[in-house]
């Protein structure tokens, strides 16, 4: 539905360019609610960090960093752009390659230049935040934090600062009516969406060793794998799974998992989301964050990510118990989907701090 709001021209920087992103999602909603978006691209003119593996040794070298010639090249056209439309409002998304003094200039062509960060600003994994990046955040003029850690830890440098929760895109995040071909291409016991990483990889390695049951893992990273790994077989794809095959899948299965971030020290992700409103069964470790969000054994069934007994326990009782995981499904669905959980609402809350902000 349109925005109540009159409508606002915004500068979105990030990954929109990339179909099924958060930037992308953000993009469409803006769209949607009325709102005139303009994309920028968080690689334009560092593509070869991505693409050259001797680009990639020159950044690791320089502490992660882009060389500064090129960060400069980067946030020029950045600048030339804000410049040229004078946007009510900038958003950077994470904002790794924009400094302190890139947000000062751009705040002379927009009065509400913003951050979202996906990411913890202060992650242990060096790869998702920069010095650029922290520096940069006493002069924004908002700080969104998907975080809630993060919101008294950014506090301490810009007091605008407030959660800005992950959300879903009912365009793709939805239960569809499944053909007969992605019922069976997609069928499985668990099912699980997401990037390899080494604690996933050990957990499910122990789950699966003299367990029974049809996993289904689709995701990037997962070559990484030891060739002996009891996982290999269950690898479908190094790919991931996008937009609405996504969804069709986590519909498909009986549970899909949903693990979270050490190093991001994630209490929730946007599977938290998508998976229940997609018509997913949602077996997620256990955080004060998730047991806020649903009802336990009800809503989303929690599990101790230390512990892989209590995971197998869970598996066995939701494949035993047909009738009492179809009301899980079906309760988990009904939380999310009746809740301002979309990316419209989260547009809404960042539009309306703009106006606030104006007065």
């Amino acid at each position: 539905m349109p925005s109540k709001a009159l409508p606002v021209k915004i500068i979105l920087y990030g990954e929109g360019h990339i179909e099924g992103t958060g930037a992308w999602c953000y993009a469409q909603a803006i769209k949607e609610m009325g709102h005139e978006v303009l994309l920028f691209r968080d690689d334009y003119k560092l593509e070869q960090y991505a693409n050259s593996f001797f680009w990639k040794i020159i950044r690791r070298l320089n502490g992660r960093q882009v060389l500064k010639q090129h960060r400069n090249a980067h946030n020029k056209a950045l600048l030339d752009t804000a410049a040229h439309h004078n946007p009510d409002i900038i958003i950077i998304l994470k904002g790794l390659h924009i400094g302190k003094e890139d947000i000062k200039k751009l705040k002379r062509y927009s009065p509400f230049v913003v951050n979202i960060n996906h990411d913890d600003f202060f992650s242990l994994n060096k790869n998702n935040r920069s010095k650029v990046q922290f520096n940069a955040i006493p002069v924004y003029d908002y700080i969104f934090t998907t975080r809630q850690v993060n919101v008294p830890e950014v506090k301490k440098y810009n007091n605008r600062v407030e959660l800005f929760m992950f959300s879903y895109y009912p365009l793709i995040h939805q239960q569809f009516r499944l053909s007969k071909a992605a019922s069976e291409k997609y069928a499985c016991d668990v099912l699980f969406i997401g990037t390899y990483e080494k604690h996933r990889a050990a957990l499910l390695e122990k789950l699966m060793t003299n367990f029974n049951v049809a996993l289904a893992i689709y995701g990037k990273g997962w070559d990484k794998l030891n060739a002996v790994s009891v996982l290999k077989k269950y690898v479908k794809s190094t790919q991931g799974l996008w937009m609405q095959e996504m969804s069709k899948a986590i519909q498909a299965a009986k549970i899909t998992l949903g693990f979270l971030r050490k190093e991001n020290r994630d209490e929730y992700t946007q599977r938290s989301f998508e998976i229940p409103v997609s018509g997913g069964v949602l077996l997620a470790e256990r955080s004060n964050f998730h047991q806020k969000l649903f009802e336990e054994g009800k809503e989303a069934i929690f599990f101790n990510p230390a512990d892989d007994t209590e995971l197998r326990n869970k598996i066995i009782w939701l494949l035993e118990n047909d009738a009492e995981r179809e009301k899980i499904r079906e309760a988990g669905h009904k939380k999310i989907s009746e809740g301002k959980f979309t990316y419209n609402d989260r547009i809404n809350q960042l539009v309306e701090r703009y106006h606030e902000y104006k007065r």
